[in-house]
């Protein structure tokens, strides 16, 4: 057992040196469930980030979950995804911001 604590501590200490902090959860507090009758379940998705490159990077993409419910955002995302061109999630999410502040 003692092996496995290696490079957790390793691990642990590398956040410690880089000054990193992992971003919080909004809303849910576990990210996975193996859902069986005797259930497991864990936070599994970790975002690490140092305080500088959190406030100094370009603005994150903002959903928020009033809008979910709108029919029109829904035919306005729907049309504006449809008019993308190219692959990725960064695409898609650039070009939902773009649509949305219009």
């Amino acid at each position: 057992m003692a092996a496995n604590r290696v490079p957790i501590e390793v691990f642990h200490g590398f956040i410690e040196n880089n000054a990193l902090f992992d971003l919080p959860l909004i809303g849910a507090e576990i990210t996975w469930s193996n859902f069986r009758e005797t259930t497991t379940m864990c936070r599994l998705d970790r975002v690490l980030a140092t305080v500088e490159k959190f406030h100094s990077g370009p603005r994150p993409f903002k959903l928020f979950n009033h809008w979910m419910g709108d029919a029109e955002f829904n035919t306005m995302l729907n049309s504006s995804l449809k008019n993308l061109t190219g692959t990725g999630i960064g695409k898609i999410l650039r070009g939902s911001k773009c649509a949305t502040k219009s």
